[in-house]
C-alpha cells in the first residue's frame, strides 16, 4: 500500500480500533456535549466521510428572543458573500427576511414551529428550519439553513432527518417542501433524500419586498414531497 494510502487508512482506522479496545465512545463534531430535554434525533450508525453517524441533534422550538440570531443566521446563509455556499440565493438582491416579517409569519401560523439547534446550551445558534401542518398530516418544511462554516460536514443531512423525525413524532405522514427550479444542485440534494419531484409549481412572489429583489424574471417554485417511513 502506498505511504500516502497507509497515512490515510491510519487516520481513519485508529480512532476506531480504539474506541473497539476501550468500549469509548467518539465524539462527532454535531454530538451534544449535555444531555438535553428538547426532542432529538439519533443515528444508530457510524459516519465516516459523509456516511450515517453515531449522533445527537437536539431540535428546539425558537424563542422570540431567539428571532434576531436566526434571522441574521439565514441572511448570511442565504445572502451572504459566500456565493459557494449550498443554500445561497445569490440571484436574489437582499435580507432573506427581517425580524419583523419572521415574527409576523410566526403569529400567523401558530402551528408551525421554528426550530433550531446549539452545539451547546447557551451557544450559537448553528442550524434552523420551519416546520408547519398543512393537511391531511401533511407537513411543509422549508428555511432549511445552516451556518455556512458548518456545512460541508454532513450537518445539513443531520438537520433534515431530525426535522423529518419532529414532523413525524407530531403526527406528520409527509412533508412538503417548495424550492426555486434553478436550483439544480439543491433539487438533486433533496432527492437523494428520498424527496420526489410533484407536477405541481408555485409562482414567486415577484413584488414581495420582504424577500429580497429578484435578479431575473423567470423564477418559479417546484414543489416535492416524501412519504415518511412508517407513515
Amino acid at each position: 500500500m502506498p505511504k500516502c494510502q497507509t497515512t490515510a487508512y491510519a487516520l481513519v482506522m485508529e480512532p476506531i480500533l480504539r474506541q473497539a479496545a476501550t468500549g469509548t465512545r467518539i465524539r462527532t463534531p454535531y454530538m451534544a456535549s449535555t444531555p438535553s430535554t428538547s426532542a432529538h434525533f439519533r443515528h444508530d450508525e457510524t459516519r465516516l466521510s459523509g456516511d450515517p453517524h453515531l449522533s445527537l441533534l437536539d431540535l428546539t422550538p425558537a424563542l422570540d428572543s431567539d428571532v434576531p440570531e436566526i434571522v441574521s443566521l439565514m441572511n448570511l446563509a442565504y445572502r451572504g458573500a459566500d456565493t459557494e455556499a449550498w443554500n445561497n440565493e445569490s440571484y436574489i438582491k437582499g435580507p432573506r427576511t427581517t425580524e419583523a416579517a419572521m415574527r409576523e409569519e410566526i403569529a400567523a401560523k401558530p402551528a408551525g414551529r421554528q426550530l433550531v439547534w446549539r452545539r451547546e446550551p447557551r451557544g450559537p445558534i448553528l442550524a434552523t428550519v420551519w416546520v408547519e401542518p398543512t393537511e391531511d398530516d401533511v407537513w411543509y418544511l422549508g428555511a432549511l439553513t445552516v451556518h455556512p462554516g458548518e456545512q460541508n460536514g454532513g450537518l445539513g443531512r443531520d438537520l433534515l432527518a431530525a426535522a423529518e423525525s419532529w414532523v413525524g413524532a407530531h403526527g406528520g405522514h409527509a412533508i412538503k417542501m417548495t424550492v426555486v427550479h434553478i436550483r439544480a444542485g439543491l433539487l438533486a440534494w433533496y432527492q437523494r433524500r428520498g424527496y420526489a419531484l410533484t407536477d405541481e409549481t408555485q409562482p414567486f412572489p415577484y413584488g414581495d419586498g420582504r424577500f429580497g429583489t429578484p435578479q431575473r424574471d423567470d423564477l418559479y417554485f417546484v414543489v416535492l414531497k416524501k412519504q415518511l417511513i412508517g407513515s
